[in-house]
């Protein structure tokens, strides 16, 4: 039989901090007297550091050097992680995963260094078997690149991936894993994602559906 994968993306889903990445993004751009684009908001959710990088250079014709900014907004970013709260009852949702015998791994876009304080402070390391961070693939997300690695890491089994945003979920998607969808604004339904939740309380209820249809 399969062994069933819970993969967590780390931003949105493990802590809240997508709100405040946005808020350094927009004070990022500022600072350059440009003047932010609200719809790049949705745009970036998901993409490595690197990515956003490209595109706010690209669009709003910043100047320096890629690597010079990456080091400069990587700094700003690094710090939000300081204080970011957990999620609401996601450690117990861990909990409940790793008690039933399931296996749990993290990909998230950030950077390695930027999620171990997170696990670290939250002693959450202890519940995932993998981690992948942007650090380890050329392409982020919406790629599928990040979820290919823990698919290779694993073999051949059943992949859940816990995805808040749109560039996430497309690439779970790619990679042919079932996304549960973390929605929490009561955002439009994404019609790839196979499972829906507006918060963890509710992921006891999706965890009995899976289970029935794996049956």
């Amino acid at each position: 039989m399969k062994d069933r994968i819970f993969i967590f993306d780390m931003d949105g889903v493990l802590v809240d901090t997508v709100k405040q990445l946005y808020s350094v993004y927009h004070d990022f751009i500022c600072s350059f007297s440009k003047e932010v684009d609200s719809a790049d908001l949705t745009k970036l959710n998901g993409l490595k550091l690197a990515q956003i990088i490209t595109f706010a250079k690209t669009k709003y014709e910043i100047p320096g050097t890629e690597e010079e900014l990456i080091k400069q907004y990587s700094t700003l970013v690094s710090n939000i992680y300081l204080e970011a709260p957990l999620i609401d009852n996601v450690e117990t949702v861990l909990k409940k995963i790793k008690d039933d015998g399931f296996k749990i791994a993290l990909a998230s876009s950030a950077k390695i260094d930027q999620i171990n304080p997170v696990l670290k402070r939250f002693n959450l390391k202890e519940y995932f078997e993998f981690i992948t961070s942007g650090d380890d693939v050329i392409r982020g997300k919406p790629f599928p690149d990040i979820y290919n690695l823990i698919r290779d890491h694993f073999g051949d089994n059943k992949y859940y991936v816990i995805e808040d945003s749109a560039n996430g979920i497309i690439a779970a998607d790619d990679a042919g894993m079932n996304v549960i969808f973390f929605n929490r604004e009561n955002e439009k339904y994404n019609p790839t994602a196979r499972y829906m939740i507006t918060s963890m309380d509710q992921f006891n209820t999706i965890l009995g559906q899976i289970k029935k249809d794996e049956r």
